[in-house]
């Protein structure tokens, strides 16, 4: 075992003590598990396609840099973006097992990324080795689970102002003011929401022009968060 190898190793298990799927477990240990099993790391550069819709899913897929991106596309050919998974988060956990254990979307990388696959049998043997990795796992599919089914019915059964003002009144919160810069562009949004980008830019200038917020670019203040609150159907 090289140096440097063992040098990179260690960094990507200091990396790992954050993920929720090794919530309860310092480095030593997780350091300790990946030496007695075999895994394998992948690198993808930016906007290459690390899994097709519907190939299978046969390891349990932990980001250990960098973050990727899943889409959809519908019969227009036009992309909906679904979900941001970020550094030491998991790959579509819930499709590991159950009947159709393949990848309903595209995942796409944002930028350079490493990804640490561990196959079926050998992630079932550190589960029944470490039951914590167990309800961490279950944890991981619930939470994932609760968010998409948020986001069915922000995305879904919202208007796209409604989508806008949940987004802004969302970062508001995390940053604990009212003037804050956006973290993604129209563009961004618009394959989120799945609508097209002048519609987004349309509900931008709509609430600038009641005075419900202000913007420069994509800096944003909210004026009413009571106005921008009744926004969200």
């Amino acid at each position: 075992m090289s140096f440097v190898w063992y040098f990179k190793f260690k960094n990507m298990i200091t990396k790992l003590v954050n993920s929720p799927f090794f919530v309860g477990f310092n480095k030593e240990q997780i350091l300790e598990i990946f030496e007695s099993i075999h895994y394998s790391t992948s690198q993808y550069k930016k906007n290459d396609i690390i899994c097709r819709a519907g190939d299978d899913v046969r390891s349990l897929m932990i980001i250990s840099k960098g973050n990727v991106r899943t889409e959809m596309l519908d019969a227009t050919g036009s992309i909906f973006r679904m979900d941001d998974i970020y550094v030491t988060q998991i790959i579509g956990p819930g499709f590991l097992y159950g009947d159709n254990n393949v990848f309903p979307v595209n995942v796409v990388s944002n930028c350079d990324v490493s990804i640490i696959s561990i196959q079926k049998k050998t992630f079932e043997y550190i589960l029944a080795k470490h039951p914590k990795l167990m309800i961490n796992y279950l944890n991981v599919i619930s939470n994932k689970t609760q968010f998409l089914s948020q986001k069915i019915k922000n995305v879904f059964l919202q208007s796209i102002e409604g989508k806008i003002a949940i987004y802004l009144l969302k970062i508001a919160k995390q940053t604990n003011s009212m003037e804050f810069e956006m973290e993604h562009s129209q563009t961004w949004l618009a394959e989120r929401f799945n609508v097209a980008r002048p519609s987004i830019a349309r509900v931008f200038s709509h609430l600038k022009s009641k005075g419900i917020i202000d913007s420069d670019k994509k800096i944003i203040k909210i004026l009413d968060k009571r106005e921008l609150m009744r926004c969200v159907n």
